[in-house]
Protein backbone atom coordinates (compact mmCIF):
# COMPACT_ATOMS: atom_id res chain seq x y z
CA UNK A 1 0.00 0.00 0.00
CA UNK A 2 2.22 2.78 1.04
CA UNK A 3 4.91 1.14 -1.86
CA UNK A 4 2.26 1.46 -4.24
CA UNK A 5 1.64 5.41 -2.61
CA UNK A 6 5.26 6.05 -3.01
CA UNK A 7 6.33 4.45 -6.43
CA UNK A 8 3.12 6.56 -8.25
CA UNK A 9 4.49 10.11 -6.34
CA UNK A 10 8.12 9.13 -7.72
CA UNK A 11 6.51 8.93 -11.25
CA UNK A 12 4.73 11.90 -10.72
CA UNK A 13 8.20 13.52 -9.72
CA UNK A 14 9.55 11.87 -12.37
CA UNK A 15 7.13 13.10 -15.05
CA UNK A 16 7.58 16.58 -13.86
CA UNK A 17 11.42 16.67 -13.88
CA UNK A 18 10.83 15.28 -17.82
CA UNK A 19 8.50 18.52 -18.05
CA UNK A 20 10.53 20.52 -16.79
CA UNK A 21 13.76 19.42 -18.74
CA UNK A 22 11.23 20.21 -22.08
CA UNK A 23 10.54 23.52 -20.74
CA UNK A 24 14.10 24.32 -20.50
CA UNK A 25 14.81 23.43 -24.08
CA UNK A 26 12.32 25.57 -25.58
CA UNK A 27 13.93 28.56 -26.91
CA UNK A 28 11.07 30.78 -26.01
CA UNK A 29 12.06 30.52 -22.31
CA UNK A 30 15.62 31.89 -23.09
CA UNK A 31 13.71 35.04 -23.50
CA UNK A 32 12.74 35.57 -19.58
CA UNK A 33 15.59 34.94 -17.61
CA UNK A 34 13.48 34.88 -14.64
CA UNK A 35 11.45 31.75 -15.91
CA UNK A 36 14.06 30.18 -17.19
CA UNK A 37 15.99 30.44 -13.44
CA UNK A 38 12.47 29.63 -11.78
CA UNK A 39 12.64 26.18 -14.13
CA UNK A 40 16.40 25.39 -13.90
CA UNK A 41 15.79 25.96 -10.42
CA UNK A 42 13.09 23.36 -9.78
CA UNK A 43 14.50 20.89 -11.79
CA UNK A 44 17.55 20.69 -10.48
CA UNK A 45 15.48 20.42 -7.00
CA UNK A 46 14.22 16.82 -8.57
CA UNK A 47 17.69 15.63 -9.96
CA UNK A 48 18.51 13.77 -7.37
CA UNK A 49 15.27 12.24 -6.40
CA UNK A 50 14.65 11.12 -10.29
CA UNK A 51 18.69 10.02 -10.82
CA UNK A 52 18.04 7.58 -7.89
CA UNK A 53 14.80 6.59 -9.06
CA UNK A 54 16.37 5.90 -12.09
CA UNK A 55 18.89 3.64 -10.93
CA UNK A 56 16.63 1.78 -8.79
CA UNK A 57 14.33 0.99 -11.78
CA UNK A 58 17.15 -0.20 -13.41
CA UNK A 59 17.93 -2.37 -10.73
CA UNK A 60 14.74 -4.10 -10.23
CA UNK A 61 15.19 -4.69 -14.21
CA UNK A 62 18.34 -6.68 -13.54
CA UNK A 63 16.95 -8.14 -10.68
CA UNK A 64 14.28 -9.68 -12.73
CA UNK A 65 16.50 -10.65 -15.46
CA UNK A 66 18.61 -12.69 -12.58
CA UNK A 67 15.14 -14.51 -11.61
CA UNK A 68 14.16 -15.30 -14.97
CA UNK A 69 18.11 -17.18 -15.73
CA UNK A 70 17.54 -18.70 -12.39
CA UNK A 71 14.11 -20.17 -12.90
CA UNK A 72 15.39 -21.09 -17.09
CA UNK A 73 18.47 -22.60 -15.57
CA UNK A 74 15.81 -25.04 -13.52
CA UNK A 75 17.53 -26.53 -10.74
CA UNK A 76 20.62 -26.44 -12.44
CA UNK A 77 23.20 -27.13 -8.68
CA UNK A 78 25.93 -24.48 -10.14
CA UNK A 79 23.38 -21.91 -10.33
CA UNK A 80 21.96 -21.86 -7.32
Amino acid sequence: MAETYLLEKLKSVEQTYNELTLRLADPDIAKDPTEFQKVAKARSSLEEVVNTYEEWKNTQEELADAKEILKEAGGDQEME
